[in-house]
């Protein structure tokens, strides 16, 4: 919005403030912020946005995960952190946080097939419906989707066979005996 109403406002000016603002200690400030790095599509603002998702609040968490998912593979390097987040079971931040790296293409499929083999069910889903969000770049992925047909939990497995619908796999060749 601002980049569109001052057209060459240099890149450096905004982000310089935004970090400051970003960093302020009041979520509200913090939140409000994030709608308008989006507008701006400030790609430099990834690091920033990364930081928010340690964020104590989680509705900050939430909408720096909602960006950063906007953005796909742009924010690549924010990877690691978001599925940290799959485990996060405040304010929908996990949904989210799986939806986002369903964004990020080919680069998340290896942190996603390791929390597959997760402890917890909802980290296992999350991760499953992350992969199925990819299609059909997350086709590398299928032979871990098999296996998820076996999970030991029932919305796992379930995840998994909508997963492997969307990248055209027949479930039933996966269904568990």
């Amino acid at each position: 919005l601002l980049a569109e109403m001052v057209p060459t406002w240099p890149i450096a000016l905004p982000l310089t403030g935004f970090e400051s603002f970003l960093s302020s200690s009041t979520a509200f400030s913090t939140a409000l912020s994030i709608p308008l790095l989006r507008s701006m599509g400030l790609e430099p603002a990834v690091p920033a946005l990364t930081r928010l998702l340690a964020d104590g609040d989680s509705v900050v968490r939430r909408r720096a995960v909602m960006v950063l998912g906007d953005m796909g593979d742009t924010a690549a390097d924010a990877i690691p952190d978001l599925t940290k987040l799959l485990a996060d079971e405040a304010g929908q931040v996990g949904d989210h946080a799986a939806e986002a790296l369903g964004r990020m293409g080919e680069a998340a499929i290896p942190h996603l097939i390791k929390k597959i083999e997760d402890d917890n069910w909802r980290v296992r889903r999350r991760a499953v419906t992350a992969i199925g969000g990819m299609s059909p770049k997350g086709m590398s992925a299928a032979p871990d989707l098999i296996a998820a047909m076996h999970d030991r939990a029932d919305t796992v497995r379930w995840s998994a066979a909508v997963a492997l619908g969307r990248h055209g796999v027949d479930d039933r060749l996966a269904a568990p005996v």
